[in-house]
């Protein structure tokens, strides 16, 4: 009792005192909110929008977004809610564990169609199962792949700490949708992967009190998870992510406490959280040939995690995402917004860049049935016929000559300068020239002083059609040419003299350390030639 007269007297003294010196000194002192951001402009007075009404809810919107100190009281007010009674703008159960409530609805079958013990709910998922089974199959026949997976819910791992009032409403001799799901997927040979089912497995907490997402340490062992199952169930030799040891921090790793920040209150969060280190896996130059990832992925903020963190390991995998109906995005992070609508989807195109289709849901988003994914995929493959993808390549890339560059062939790789272009982290192009064949590859490079002054070694990298050829570390400016002699390109091997080039490098700089003119581009490395040995 005494602690939380002291937390009281705290909270109360602390935004009284900042409100003084606020008007004291005519300062806009106040603390920014986390979430949406309300802005309003004043609006003008006239007699015309007073009578109307419209004058006065434009005037109060504008005061409430614009008075000082509006994020201290806010604040207050929360900290107050959430360390004397327990609640806020989130739901808040025991030990002031943060809960959604389609995750109680879903755990507990509190709703009618959360409960897959009636009939009508069974029929909807025969016919989710069906449009499945039938996706399946027809993606078989375009040597594609189906892989389904189910995200957790914090409200089956921490249902202990969910708040009486929604225990009550539960519903008697229910039957939850993953459960069911289960049920109906053992009688398919779809390739499936319920995420709860390693709970057993967790060495860390699943989920921490201060977020909805599962815990950093728990995603990262999910996906390294699902890429080993996908690998196994397409016969593909997918790059994994290599979990190392762990670390740990009383900071939140990215969406470990994403609903706490929400609540808006003072004081931090009391939680250490985890995660793994993870490692790249790379290749052995022969003879060992890692598969290119060509995933789209359907899902909600869990599989975009999925997405994530393939793409922070190995950038040049080919993954699309599809947020619900709402927008789909490339590797690039460029974005195609469906407005709600799987009309505005281009199935053709997605699947001739896919080999595998990798569709999430989390455990209360079963019922939704993938908003009508499923259901358009099945009826979209009736007519579907693959089309390769074409590509230009170019005969070499060389910077010094007058020749236009085609970047459709190209990658990472930045309009070229005098004699040199500036490329990306990672860079990919493709060159066709049956001379390589016969004379060998020569690629020249350039590493600027400016990498080594932000940081102290930089390492790179260089695949041909998949196969490591070139791997350095370096701790000073360099430039020279990489030759791969004939015997090795012959080794690698190449189909019409057709080559794919990447270049990875550890460190990059942005344009601004270089020009100081507000350019962002992330450059890592100058790429003056790449072609047949000269």
């Amino acid at each position: 009792m005494k602690s939380s007269v002291i937390i009281f007297l705290i909270i109360i003294y602390i935004p009284l005192a900042a409100i003084g010196i606020s008007h004291f000194f005519s300062l806009p002192f106040d603390v920014p909110l986390a979430g949406y951001v309300d802005e309003a402009e004043k609006p003008a007075f006239s007699l015309d929008s007073f009578l109307s009404a419209q004058y006065q809810p434009a005037y109060s919107a504008w005061l409430d977004s614009s008075l000082y100190p509006r994020g201290i009281l806010i604040k207050t007010y929360g900290s107050l809610n959430y360390h004397l009674f327990n609640t806020g703008n989130q739901i808040l159960g025991h030990n002031h564990d943060v809960f959604e409530q389609s995750y109680i609805n879903a755990q507990l079958c509190i709703t009618e169609g959360d409960d897959f013990s009636l009939q009508e709910n069974k029929q909807s998922m025969h016919l989710f199962i069906e449009d499945l089974t039938a996706v399946q199959k027809k993606l078989q026949a375009c040597g594609k792949s189906l892989y389904v997976f189910i995200t957790p819910s914090k409200a089956d791992f921490h249902s202990s700490n969910i708040p009486e009032k929604y225990l009550a409403l539960s519903r008697p001799c229910s039957t939850r949708a993953v459960d069911y799901f289960r049920e109906c997927m053992e009688q398919t040979d779809i390739p499936y992967f319920i995420c709860a089912d390693m709970k057993g497995q967790l060495e860390y907490p699943a989920f921490y009190t201060t977020g909805i997402h599962w815990s950093k340490s728990y995603e990262q062992l999910a996906s390294h998870q699902i890429i080993s199952h996908i690998s196994h169930v397409t016969g593909k030799n997918y790059r994994n992510i290599i979990l190392g040891d762990a670390s740990s921090s009383t900071l939140p790793y990215e969406r470990d406490s994403d609903v706490y920040d929400l609540l808006n209150i003072w004081g931090q969060r009391n939680n250490t959280y985890y995660k793994y280190n993870c490692t790249r896996q790379y290749p052995q130059k022969y003879p060992v040939e890692y598969d290119k990832m060509r995933f789209l992925i359907y899902g909600d903020s869990f599989g975009e995690g999925l997405r994530k963190i393939i793409l922070d390991s190995y950038p040049y995998e080919e993954i699309f995402y599809i947020n619900y109906v709402n927008y789909v995005t490339d590797k690039n992070s460029s974005y195609t917004y469906l407005e709600g609508s799987w009309d505005n989807f281009d199935f053709g195109y997605y699947l001739d860049n896919t080999d595998v289709v990798v569709m999430e849901m989390n455990e209360c988003m079963i019922k939704d049935y993938t908003l009508g994914f499923a259901e358009n995929l099945n009826r979209f493959l009736d007519t579907y016929s693959p089309n390769t993808t074409e590509i230009n390549p170019m005969a070499s890339v060389d910077a010094s000559s007058g020749e236009e560059w085609n970047y459709d062939s190209m990658y990472g790789i930045y309009p070229k300068d005098t004699d040199f272009a500036w490329a990306a982290p990672y860079s990919e192009m493709f060159i066709q020239d049956a001379g390589i064949y016969e004379e060998g590859m020569e690629i020249t490079l350039r590493i600027p002083e400016q990498i080594f002054l932000q940081h102290p070694t930089d390492e790179i990298s260089i695949y041909v059609n998949g196969k490591q050829v070139y791997s350095c570390l370096f701790q000073d400016e360099w430039a020279d040419s990489v030759i791969i002699p004939k015997d090795e390109i012959e080794k690698i091997g190449t189909d019409n003299g057709l080559f794919r080039v990447e270049i990875i490098c550890s460190q990059s700089i942005t344009g601004d350390a270089l020009w100081q003119n507000g350019n962002d581009n992330d450059l890592a490395i100058q790429i003056s030639y790449v072609g047949r040995a000269r």
